[in-house]
């Protein structure tokens, strides 16, 4: 195999490792071989020498057996070796001659010495010669394993008239052609075959041999017809002067190919303002959405300094942050700046920024964030004109809260003041009439009697709803004492009283047990005493009555419960009316009462943040339902 080189102006490929190991084992053959070889002359010079004093022969018979460590170290090491070995062998006779005391004259003893000289000069001279005429077998096997062990990069030489000659095993891994099928094929089987290839090989083969590399990036075609994008390089050969074929490296870049046009379109797709700039500010690349948000031209961009855009105001900070990038181990997480458009107005810009001090580069995301940020500046000014209300409602909130506590006062005066008034009359005329009936009550006829008799009842009746518009007032105004309350033991109390009161009814009543909740227990003893009862009184003319109280649900903190009877009821068309002072829904004659007590029990409810209705059916009773808080921490 002849010992090819690049010719001038060639490149090849860095090997891999693997075939840097290989290569490498290969070049430690030689300094192995010649240690050996010089070992084994070192021991033949011994050996003739030792000869030489055994036979104590002066003839030249045992002395030209120095021709065989001359003619090994000659044809290892060329001229060098040769007259190293006629020096150490004329050495070797001259220290024979003296140190034996050999009978040879001083002429035959030069003579001798310079016939060995002059041989190991003719061998040194043929051993170069040889070595000249045939390659290194130690280079040739460095190449084979270099090109054999290389697969990471396609090797493959070419003869010159562009066929395949050698095929490694990375060629195989990219085109799939093993080196038996690949070999004396033309150049274009790598192309997908002449007709597709056309007439590239011979254009590759000429650049090379003209310009001394042919480098292209191109698909190359496999053995099933799979196309890989490969960089292609072509180099031609020479053997000592002599133009010796080509050298042909593959390198597969499909995977790089598919990852460069991913992201060139993720690139292009993307909303976000991506672009890459060097530390001296400007940019290098931008995508088109730049173009979008900031209407100026791609060219344009790149033609000016990143900063030259940026807000006035902003520009010191944004320049502070570059140079903290081009610093190195700092990375930009969620910057504004402001950017200036090409209609002069500005848009905020959110980045997230990277540098690599590699190759001199920021790395940058941007995304216009001004929609947000006016949004954000209108929500501001919201909020301002929000806390200024708030501050207003709370003064003017402030204002009526002591206008009403100074009305509440004035009404409570008002109320006491119109109730000793009014009590005062009544009081005159109650006592008056029942004067004139003890004094005058057998002289008068009986129907002035009996209308003395509705005077007293009915200023009776007035000073009880003084006395009820009273309380329903104080009920409103008082402080709330929020305490457990246990209903179930209230009702009982006031169902035992309703016994003791109405001894001769016999009214079933059923109080379930365990209703608590929290609250004021006087004013809810009032709310169970109203609503108890009301279901007594409306049961007066039922025989075999029923009233009880339950529990009916739970709820987010609150219970429901029931007040139900099988009494009198009421039309659902008039339920409206039940809870306003003074309504009423029946006759006087038949059930009494002053028409607050419902009205009480609704505004009691109402305070401690609950509420009552009420469902019922003429003649066969009704149920009125309230819901309290089960904790209540403050007054509703």
């Amino acid at each position: 195999m002849p010992d090819l080189t690049l010719a001038a102006g060639g490149d090849t490929a860095e090997p891999d490792s693997e075939a840097a190991n290989a290569s490498g084992a290969t070049a430690r053959v030689l300094p192995w071989r010649r240690t050996t070889v010089l070992s084994v002359a070192a021991l033949l010079f011994l050996v003739i020498a030792a000869m030489r004093v055994a036979t104590d022969d002066p003839s030249t018979a045992v002395g030209t057996l120095y021709l065989l460590p001359i003619t090994l170290v000659a044809a290892e090491f060329g001229l060098r070796g040769g007259v190293l070995g006629a020096l150490v062998a004329s050495a070797l006779t001259i220290g024979w001659v003296l140190a034996f005391g050999v009978d040879l004259p001083a002429g035959e003893i030069v003579v001798r010495c310079l016939f060995l000289l002059l041989l190991g000069y003719c061998f040194g001279l043929a051993g170069d010669r040889l070595a000249q005429a045939a390659p290194d077998r130690a280079l040739i096997a460095e190449q084979n394993l270099y090109i054999e062990g290389l697969t990471v990069h396609g090797l493959v030489r070419l003869d010159d008239s562009g066929s395949i000659a050698r095929w490694n095993r990375g060629a195989t891994e990219i085109l799939g052609y093993s080196e038996a099928e690949a070999q004396s094929q033309p150049l274009a089987l790598i192309f997908g075959g002449p007709h597709e290839a056309g007439s590239l090989p011979r254009e590759m083969l000429e650049g090379a041999a003209h310009s001394g590399l042919w480098d292209e990036e191109r698909w190359v075609v496999g053995k099933g017809g799979e196309r890989r994008w490969a960089a292609v390089s072509v180099t031609p050969l020479a053997d000592g002067g002599r133009h010796a074929g080509f050298a042909l490296v593959l390198r597969d870049l499909t995977a790089a190919k598919e990852a460069r046009h991913e992201s060139t379109r993720m690139w292009e797709v993307s909303f976000e303002m991506l672009a890459t700039l060097r530390f001296d500010g400007h940019f290098q690349r931008i995508n088109p959405h730049w173009e979008e948000v900031l209407g100026w031209s791609v060219s344009e961009l790149l033609a000016q300094r990143s900063v030259e855009f940026v807000h006035p105001d902003d520009r010191e900070r944004t320049e502070a942050e570059a140079r903290k990038l081009a610093q190195g181990g700092h990375k930009t997480v969620s910057f504004e700046n402001r950017y200036r458009c090409r209609d002069g107005s500005y848009r905020w810009l959110l980045w997230n920024n990277t540098a690599s001090t590699e190759d001199d580069l920021i790395y940058a995301a941007a995304r216009d964030i001004t929609v947000r940020k006016e949004q954000e500046a209108a929500l501001e000014a919201k909020e301002a004109q929000l806390r200024t209300a708030s501050r207003e409602l709370e003064a003017r909130v402030e204002w009526r809260t002591s206008e009403l506590a100074a009305a509440n006062k004035e009404l409570e005066t008002f109320s006491y003041s119109i109730a000793h008034d009014l009590r005062a009359p009544l009081r005159a005329i109650d006592g008056y009439s029942y004067a004139v009936l003890e004094d005058y009550g057998s002289k008068l006829p009986k129907g002035a009697r009996d209308d003395l008799g509705r005077v007293r009842e009915a200023s009776q009746r007035m000073s009880t709803l003084i006395d009820e518009l009273l309380g329903l007032s104080r009920i409103t105004r008082r402080e709330l004492l929020h305490v457990p309350v246990d209903l179930s033991v209230l009702a009982n109390e006031i169902a035992g009283n309703l016994r003791l009161q109405e001894s001769g009814r016999d009214v079933q009543v059923e109080i379930e047990q365990g209703l608590k909740v929290t609250g004021d227990l006087e004013l809810l003893r009032l709310v169970l005493q109203n609503l108890l009862e009301n279901a007594w009184k409306f049961t007066a003319q039922t025989k075999d009555a029923h009233v009880e109280l339950v529990r009916i649900g739970r709820d987010n903190g609150s219970s429901t419960f029931a007040v139900r009877d099988d009494g009198a009821g009421f039309d659902m068309r008039y339920q409206d009316k039940l809870f306003r002072p003074f309504e009423r829904l029946h006759r006087k004659e038949e059930y009494g009462g002053t028409g607050v007590g419902l009205t009480t029990v609704a505004r009691v409810l109402h305070r401690h943040g609950g509420r009552i209705w009420a469902e019922g059916t003429p003649g066969h009773g009704a149920t009125f339902f309230f819901d309290l808080p089960t904790r209540q921490e403050q007054d509703a």
